[in-house]
């Protein structure tokens, strides 16, 4: 079995990567609230 790394990145290291979306998930958009949500809970868990 192939052993999988795991590997904490910032949003910022994530730009510019790409990333395989299966086809079942394509349809699922996010609103804005939910994405300032997702912003302000990745902010909390930055180190002070």
């Amino acid at each position: 079995m192939e052993e999988k790394n795991i590997e904490i990145k910032s949003v910022g290291e994530l730009l510019g990567m790409k990333f395989i979306i299966p086809s079942y998930q394509r349809g699922y958009r996010w609103t804005e609230q939910q994405v300032k949500d997702l912003l302000n809970d990745e902010n909390k868990l930055q180190p002070q």
